[in-house]
Parts: structure tokens; sequence; C-alpha cells
């Protein structure tokens, strides 16, 4: 018995269906040329591939210039370091690195950090202490009786009668 020869099944070939220019991914390569992708309805108008791709360099963008801006802790602790970060904040708008509003928040955030750190030369006038205690001295306390009648202080008096 002879064997009937089969003839070969066909492969299916994949053929990649196209996608119309209104629907692809925005990306375009160093060589110029656009990716075949659909981008799905995504906002920024990439696909799912080049979407994650361009979070990561945000993120990785955001980390540099984080760390350009903040520098060492040690820029934090006087007026001098904390006036430095505000000089690469503003270089930094200004390139666009950070977005205006952004480096609006910054700088106001710097500033009330500015009014917390004491000045370098500020120092206590000589006899101030003597002189902060004896004018607390000199001022007059009230009575215990007087405290007793102000109805404000009283917690009797602060109870409405619901009768």
């Amino acid at each position: 018995m002879k064997k009937k020869i089969q003839p070969k099944k066909a492969i299916p070939t994949y053929t990649r269906m196209q996608v119309p220019d209104a629907e692809r991914c925005r990306f375009t390569s160093t060589h110029r040329r656009r990716c075949v992708n659909p981008h799905g309805g995504s906002p920024n108008g990439l696909c799912v591939v080049h979407a994650r791709h361009f979070e990561k360099m945000k993120i990785a963008e955001a980390r540099a210039v984080s760390k350009e801006v903040l520098g060492t802790e040690e820029e934090f602790q006087s007026r001098e370091g904390v006036n430095r970060v505000i000089t690469r904040l503003f270089s930094l708008v200004l390139e666009g690195r950070i977005p205006r509003r952004e480096g609006t928040l910054l700088a106001y955030i710097a500033s009330l950090l500015l009014q917390t750190i004491p000045h370098a030369g500020e120092r206590v006038p000589e006899g101030w202490e003597n002189y902060t205690r004896e004018l607390f001295d000199e001022l007059p306390s009230p009575s215990r009786d007087d405290l007793a009648e102000r109805d404000d202080l009283n917690p009797a008096a602060q109870i409405p009668n619901r009768m």
C-alpha cells in the first residue's frame, strides 16, 4: 500500500492591518518614521508602548530637576543656602524645565523657609533679657476677685439657662 501524499497545509501569514493616519501613534523615530500602532484614544496621542516610555522619561526628568534644585540638606539650614535654592529654581523656571505655576508654589515655600531661619548675624541685644523680665514684672496682674467677677471667664456664667 502506497501512502497518498498530502499537500502541505499553508501556514497563515500575519498581515498587519493598516491604521488610518488619524488613529496612529504620534511618536516619530530618529529615522523620521512614524509608529504604526494605534493610539487607542489616549489624550497624548501615543500608543501604549510609547506612552509608558514617555512617562518613564517624565519621571526621570522630574528626579533630575529635584536633585538639581534641592541640592543637599545642609542648604536648608542657612539663609544663603535657601537663596541658592531659589536662584536655581529661578533659572529652571526660565529654562522651562519647571512649569511657571509649580515654580511659583516652590518660591512661596522657599520664602516661608526663609522666615523660619534666623539671620546669621542676628544676636539678642545686650540687656534685652533683663529689659523683658523687668517689663513683665512691672505689668499689673489681675487679682483673683477680678477674675471671678468676669462672666467670660466664669464657666457657670457660660451655660445658658434652659428653663
